[in-house]
């Protein structure tokens, strides 16, 4: 992909899906596990991506609803 293309400028700062959820786990305290050994540190991990999720599904449940909203008031 050349450097000067439009796809690149658009990706250009962004981050992976896997800096992505490192990021999301940092923020949830989680990057390193607040339990002790490998299995709480699994379960703490799946807890957060299920908090992520969480987080997506009401995200996008209110961006529909606001988008339906102002298509009713626009009449579009």
């Amino acid at each position: 992909m050349p450097v000067t293309s439009p796809a690149y400028l658009l990706r250009q700062g962004r981050q992976s899906y896997a800096e992505s959820r490192n990021a999301s786990q940092e923020r949830r305290y989680l990057k390193r596990s607040p339990w002790y050994g490998l299995p709480n540190s699994a379960k703490a991990a799946c807890l957060g991506d299920i908090l992520i999720l969480a987080g997506n599904v009401a995200r996008f449940v209110r961006e529909a609803t606001l988008a339906h909203a102002r298509a009713v008031t626009t009449g579009a």
